[in-house]
């Protein structure tokens, strides 16, 4: 933060007066200090905000109200005073988000993947296995395990989450309002399939995040990955998925 911070200060002092955060005042008590501290004849204010504790870089952030916003990469050697990297992944913002599922015999082994990528360009990725299970319901359990995360993890209010299970799409947004009128009944009166994972993904608590259709095996970055994660959980083939300290 400190190296950005004076790159940006040599970049814009040909431009103007510059006013920018001395040492490490970044945090609850250097953030306000540093804004204090801004002459009236700054033409470009630069502030360093960080956190070692959850809940801080959001009302830093407010506190000083950026025209623009610069994030950098969150390492292990950031972690402070979070329990573990996950904890420090709840005070990042995640931008995009993909799922999927794969099934050996549909029904058979089965497996799915997600993957959450955040502002600053780190990833995440997940997977699991079922060892006699549905490729839908692999796409469901996917979407599920997603959204569950969403819960503690900030998000941008424009993120979707790519699929390419239509029945997912068609599921949230068409055919789930008749099933609940119908005692989670279809049109013909048979039981809905996979109703254990379709009244989870109902759940009111979950985040209202948008499912946006990619076709499958297009060359879509986000989709082939998590497709390759759902294959190789379904196969039993090790695969290794990112995290914060790999990325």
């Amino acid at each position: 933060k400190t190296t950005m911070r004076r790159w940006l200060e040599q970049l814009l002092e040909p431009l103007g007066v510059v006013h920018a955060s001395v040492g490490s005042y970044n945090n609850h008590w250097g953030v306000p200090l540093s804004l204090s501290r801004t002459p009236r004849a700054a033409d470009f204010g630069i502030f360093e905000v960080g956190t070692n504790h959850p809940g801080e870089i959001e009302p830093l952030s407010e506190l000083v109200a950026p025209d623009v916003a610069l994030l950098l990469n969150v390492l292990p050697a950031h972690i402070g005073n979070f329990a573990h990297m996950q904890a420090l992944a709840e005070e990042k913002l995640a931008i995009a988000a993909a799922t999927d599922g794969a099934c050996s015999g549909n029904p058979g082994p089965g497996g799915w993947g997600a993957l959450i990528r955040f502002q600053d360009g780190s990833e995440v990725e997940f997977g699991g296995f079922s060892p006699e299970t549905t490729n839908n319901r692999m796409e469901l359990q996917a979407a599920l395990f997603v959204l569950e995360k969403f819960k503690t993890i900030k998000f941008a209010p424009s993120i979707t989450i790519k699929t390419d299970s239509k029945y997912l799409i068609d599921g949230m947004e068409k055919w789930m309002p008749n099933w609940k009128k119908k005692g989670w009944k279809t049109a013909s009166g048979k039981p809905v399939l996979n109703q254990d994972l379709w009244k989870a993904l109902d759940n009111p608590e979950l985040p209202k995040i948008k499912l946006q259709y990619v076709k499958g095996h297009s060359g879509e970055k986000d989709n082939d990955r998590v497709d390759a994660i759902a294959v190789a959980f379904s196969k039993g083939r090790k695969i290794q998925l990112k995290d914060f300290a790999n990325n």
